[in-house]
């Protein structure tokens, strides 16, 4: 959309400019409600309709440059292939070294790229198939690159029995055994092959040819072309658990006129060919069909159609190719030539979207429609209305909450059919995501928890209430939100009996907190407060009843009291730096921390009369104020006690703390002798 707005036609591009203002083009992270009401828009999907296809330039980016995509990286895109999951493979090639670089690009927004290889010799052809990337390097060999999985047999990854059988009978070894023994097997295994062959990344042939041009038939098949044999090939491809190996059969020589290929691809069983003819005269397109083996031509270079044909791809009903001197994209279906934009080497993604190698400006760029993005943008848009969320400008009558749920199925439909299509197309059993072409399952769920939710308060209004009429607007985020936010003032983590309690005071002044008034003072004599619009009056909003007070019996009160007594309180609440221990554990009855109840022994305490001089009485107040020698007197006054005046009354209440040695609130207790005088 930012492309259609900034290098569409005239008029596409002015009109854009009118609906959308440059921040509702600009991709980010958490677009903002109000530039997703407007992109959502049906006047903007009315403009987006009328646009066939869109060019968009994918390498270099051109709005959000990165550190691995930006101008000037790749300046020689070459050939380029997808496998269809939202990954592309292109060949940068340095025509003054003669050397070529392998890139990943992980088609996101912006594009993520990876330089797979580096260094290598004239490479100018690359297919994909089953997540394995084949690069030809012109008359040498052909290289395997994993994509999006990994090339050969892993031992460690093999945890189960059952794996290692399977895998031990795709190698051809006995399967037989302990798990142990299986595994030793297939590493000797895997060792041998591995000396067998040159490399890993290598496909090792059986039949030594000089490849030039490739592309794939199928996950386990390859058609390959050789200049200097002047011939087709066929590579059945197998993994030998170390790489891939491949059985080479001759399909046909090269025509009387042809001496280079340039391009190959599949298309119904018919292998498309674009060839030139010696020192570059002559060209055009032929296809050979595979099951009778004859050639026919289907368009020739120089002529009012085609100038000079490059690469080919499946595209739709029949192929696309690259006009290099006209610089256009054109396809070829039965029989006719039309034009689709304009550039050089291309790929077909699903055989809908078109990747361009642009190699004048060292672009890579994506051809597509834009009716899946229609689609999704209306199914947006209705998500949007079912909630009544609109612009300000638009006047839109309230729907019933019956509407609104009709509007959430067909999100669901849609969002649903589109998971499912992708699943088919790629045989996908696990949950799809973004980087797949589709939402989320988090996403997902969250639509399908609204369709459930509003079916629940219809079920209920309609139960309690027919004619109430819900304005489902009230149920966003963002009003639930300050509706709720009083009940987090007085509880940081209200209980639900807590909420219950204070729910009618919360609701009061949250009405309070979201009604328009204005104050007139200091004008004149008399300041007040103008009468706002309002649909009810706050006096007329019906209230909770509090509960009538009820009360025990004393026999209740006094069965209360007891346990409390026997059994002791909770622990206190202490806020200790904005911590309570209200949300830590431990707040349990003393009792239920005891290990075992021992009984006290009586304290007695032994009365005397010190008759000293004033400077004995301080020099012994001094020493009873240091802890250290208090302890050590009191446990020898302890351990000595006499009974000397009758004091049972104290120790009764002091026994407690000498059996506890702790306080409730977890402080440790002491006795000093200076209790001996109260």
């Amino acid at each position: 959309m930012q492309t259609l707005r900034s290098d569409a036609n005239f008029d596409v591009r002015q009109r854009l400019r009118k609906l959308l203002n440059i921040d509702c083009v600009r991709n980010k992270d958490r677009m903002a409600v109000d530039t997703v009401i407007k992109i959502s828009s049906p006047e903007v999907v009315d403009v987006l309709r009328s646009v066939k296809l869109v060019v968009h330039d994918i390498i270099p980016e051109r709005y959000r440059p990165t550190d691995d995509n930006k101008p000037g990286m790749y300046p020689h895109p070459v050939a380029l292939d997808t496998d269809g999951i939202g990954n592309l493979v292109f060949v940068d090639f340095n025509p003054m070294t003669k050397t070529s670089r392998v890139i990943k690009a992980r088609l996101h927004n912006p594009v993520n790229v990876v330089i797979l290889k580096t260094e290598l010799s004239e490479c100018k052809s690359l297919s994909i198939a089953s997540g394995i990337c084949f690069v030809c390097q012109h008359g040498t060999n052909i290289l395997c690159l994993g994509i999006s999985r990994s090339i050969g047999v892993s031992v460690k990854t093999l945890k189960s029995k059952k794996q290692l059988q399977e895998t031990a009978m795709k190698l051809g070894i006995s399967d037989e055994g302990t798990a142990e023994a299986i595994r030793k097997r297939i590493q000797c295994k895997l060792d041998q092959i591995l000396e067998s062959r040159p490399s890993k990344e290598l496909l090792n042939l059986d039949r030594k040819i000089k490849p030039c041009i490739l592309t794939t038939a199928a996950n386990d098949l390859l058609f390959c072309s050789s200049d200097q044999d002047r011939t087709i090939y066929q590579i059945q491809l197998k993994e030998d658990g170390i790489g891939f190996a491949g059985n080479v059969i001759e399909i046909k020589k090269y025509h009387d006129d042809c001496y280079h290929i340039l391009s190959m691809c599949l298309k119904n069983d018919l292998l498309y060919i674009s060839w030139k003819g010696e020192e570059g005269r002559g060209g055009g397109v032929v296809f050979l069909d595979l099951l009778q083996g004859l050639t026919t031509r289907c368009f020739s270079n120089n002529t009012r159609d085609c100038s000079e044909v490059h690469g080919i791809c499946p595209y739709m009903d029949g192929i696309a190719f690259a006009d290099l001197k006209s610089r256009h994209v054109k396809m070829y279906a039965a029989g006719n030539i039309t034009t689709i934009a304009g550039t050089v080497a291309v790929a077909a993604e699903n055989e809908k979207n078109l990747f361009v190698c642009d190699v004048q400006y060292g672009a890579i760029k994506l051809i597509t429609g834009l009716e899946g993005t229609t689609l999704f943008l209306s199914c947006l848009n209705k998500l949007y209305l079912a909630f009544g969320v609109k612009s300000k400008k638009n006047l839109l009558p309230q729907q019933t909450p019956a509407e609104s749920i009709l509007q959430i199925e067909e999100c669901i439909e849609f969002l649903s059919k589109t998971i499912s299509d992708v699943k088919a197309l790629h045989s996908l059993e696990r949950n799809t995501n973004g980087a797949d072409g589709t939402i989320s399952q988090q996403t997902m769920e969250s639509v399908q928890m609204m369709h459930s939710s509003m079916s629940s308060l219809v079920d209920v209004t309609s139960t309690t209430n027919p004619s109430y009429k819900a304005n489902l607007k009230s149920c966003l985020t963002t009003v639930v939100e300050n509706l709720h936010s009083l009940s987090h003032v007085k509880q940081d983590l209200p209980s639900k009996l807590q909420y219950c309690r204070d729910f009618g005071n919360i609701f009061t002044e949250s009405v309070k907190r979201i009604t328009s008034w204005s104050a007139y003072y200091y004008t004149k004599d008399s300041s007040y407060y103008p009468l706002p619009d309002s649909a009810i009056n706050l006096k007329d909003i019906p209230k909770l009843k509090k509960p009538d007070t009820r009360s025990i019996t004393p026999e209740d009160s006094k069965l209360l009291y007891d346990w409390a007594k026997t059994h002791g309180k909770c622990v206190r609440q202490r806020t200790v730096r904005q911590e309570t221990t209200m949300y830590k554990c431990g707040t349990l009855p003393l009792n239920m921390y005891s290990d075992k109840n021992y009984e006290g022994n009586a304290l007695v305490f032994n009365w005397q009369q010190n008759e000293e001089n004033d400077s004995n009485d301080q020099r012994v107040d001094e020493e009873y104020d240091t802890d250290d020698e208090t302890d050590d007197r009191d446990d020898e006054e302890d351990n000595g006690l006499v009974d000397n005046h009758d004091n049972t009354e104290v120790a009764k209440e002091l026994r407690f703390i000498v059996n506890r040695g702790v306080s409730r609130s977890g402080r440790n207790l002491r006795i000093s002798c200076r209790l001996t005088n109260f």
